[in-house]
């Protein structure tokens, strides 16, 4: 075997659980929810009925969802850049230098992440803890 193909060979291999990965947890998910969205789904019988765009059809014409539609719109293109213009302005701030206490203040903006991350982890792990001795 030559050297050229035993790399591609490793290579692929590595690739490998990634690859599968994608597939189970992200391909067949979304192609299996793209064939539903083209049936009327029975969920206690777990029976199928063809109907091909009359899902789209419905939804199309359904007010409930232009306004979702437009709610959602409103939240993802209002608060994304604010919120991203917010944390530049407040880092290019803390590094232009001449203001005291930065590693204060780099903490407490970065506290609200850590905090949720400290809470879940000391909520979980009490379930674990054996209370018997």
């Amino acid at each position: 075997m030559k050297p050229q193909q035993r790399d591609q060979i490793h290579g692929y291999t590595m690739l490998m659980p990634w690859l599968l990965t994608f597939a189970v947890f992200w391909l067949y998910p979304l192609l299996y929810a793209l064939y539903l969205s083209f049936t009327r789904y029975y969920t206690l019988s777990n029976a199928t009925e063809w109907i091909g765009l009359a899902n789209y059809t419905e939804i199309l014409n359904d007010r409930l969802f232009w306004r979702a539609l437009l709610n959602t719109s409103v939240f993802t293109f209002g608060t994304v850049p604010v919120t991203t213009s917010a944390a530049l302005l407040l880092a290019v701030i803390l590094n232009s230098g001449g203001i005291r206490f930065v590693s204060f203040f780099r903490a407490a903006f970065f506290m609200p992440t850590v905090t949720s991350l400290v809470v879940v982890t000391t909520r979980s792990s009490s379930r674990f803890v054996s209370t018997t001795s």
